[in-house]
Formats: C-alpha cells, sequence, structure tokens
C-alpha cells in the first residue's frame, strides 16, 4: 500500500514539476524562435518556425540598440561601485567595531534608515544638484550615487565580521611593529575577506540590475 502511494505521490510530483519547467521555459524557447524569424514571420504565425533562419537579427539588434557601449558603461559603473564601497565600507567597518563610540545604537538606527529609506526621497535634490556641477550623463557620478545607497549595507554587514576576529591578533601584530594602518591592510582585511567578497558580490549584482 505505501509503494502504490509512494509512486502516485512521485507521479504527481513529476506531472507538476513538468507543467512548472514547461511554464517556465516556454517563454524563452518563443522569444529564441522568434529572434531567428524576419519581422512580418513573427506577426504572421509567431509559434511557426522560420522559413530562413536570420542570424543577422543578433548583430543588428547589438548594433540598433548600443549594447556595446551600454554593456561598457554597466561594467564600468558595477566596477566602480564595488571598489568604492568596499573601500570606503571597510575601512568605516574596522573603525565602528575597534573604536568605542558612545552614540552605538544613534549610528545603528542611522545606517538601518539609510537602508530602508526609499531611493525616490532622494532623486529631485540629486538631479538638481549634479545638474548644476555638470555631472549628468556621467558614469562615475551615478557610481557615487550607488555607493551611498549600498555603503550603510556594507557597513553593518563588515562590522560583523571585524568584531568576530579576536583583538588579541591585532596586539600581537601591534607588539611585532605594525602600524595601524598595516594591521588593517595586512591584517583584518584578509582576515574578513570573505565578507569582502560577499559585499562585492551583493553589490555587483545590485548595481549591475
Amino acid at each position: 500500500m505505501r509503494l502504490v502511494e509512494s509512486r502516485s505521490t512521485l507521479t504527481v510530483s513529476y506531472i507538476v514539476l513538468g507543467i512548472g519547467a514547461f511554464t517556465a521555459l516556454f517563454p524563452i524557447a518563443l522569444l529564441l524562435l522568434n529572434a531567428l524569424k524576419s519581422a512580418p514571420e513573427i506577426v504572421l504565425n509567431p509559434l511557426a518556425l522560420p522559413h530562413t533562419i536570420r542570424w543577422d537579427n543578433f548583430a543588428r539588434a547589438w548594433k540598433d540598440a548600443r549594447f556595446s557601449q551600454t554593456f561598457a558603461n554597466s561594467a564600468l559603473l558595477t566596477g566602480l561601485t564595488i571598489l568604492l564601497v568596499c573601500t570606503t565600507g571597510s575601512a568605516a567597518a574596522y573603525a565602528l567595531a575597534r573604536r568605542k563610540i558612545r552614540h552605538w545604537k544613534l549610528v545603528t538606527f542611522y545606517l538601518l534608515g539609510s537602508v530602508t529609506a526609499p531611493i525616490q526621497l532622494f532623486l529631485f535634490p540629486l538631479y538638481f544638484g549634479f545638474a548644476k556641477l555638470g555631472l549628468i550623463n556621467n558614469v562615475f557620478a551615478v557610481s557615487l550615487v550607488y555607493t551611498a545607497i549600498y555603503s550603510p549595507f556594507a557597513i553593518m554587514l563588515l562590522h560583523t565580521y571585524f568584531q568576530a576576529v579576536p583583538r588579541e591578533i591585532e596586539e600581537a601584530a601591534t607588539v611585532d611593529g605594525a602600524s595601524h594602518w598595516q594591521v588593517f591592510t595586512r591584517v583584518m582585511l584578509p582576515m574578513v575577506s570573505p565578507g569582502i567578497v560577499t559585499v562585492a558580490l551583493i553589490i555587483g549584482l545590485y548595481s549591475w540590475n
């Protein structure tokens, strides 16, 4: 009896998964199919096979949409944002984790408020400010905006990584003659590298999207 139930459950599961896979893959297959057709063929019957495969559609779409320039801009914007966020965020997180701050709760509240505040609140002042500075349509200016938006998240995440590192390691490096900058760059950053990689991946995805 249990064997029959397990088989029936397995069959139902495969049917449901098959329907879900078809639902998810059908639009992609239709997109690829119509990408190889001419415009009249798509209008005539989008489900039919192409009479003549038009490979030049991809080259024409790449050129008409200026994908090379947009791809380069996206890559530059993402790279700059990752560099700025990881650099400033790691330094700020280390300072907050190792320095005694009286009003740490207020700093935490400010960081949380910065993360949850909608970007729409800053659009108009940012636009007019950047317009006066001549920074409209500037990739570096946009990376600064993204850095300001994503830095609170990076600081809060990296703060927990720095706090997890024992202070004895820093003290040992200081006894060996390392300066504060050397302790930060040569001791702490390698130890929190998993957190920096996590921040870089998340910020990279957000910036690219």
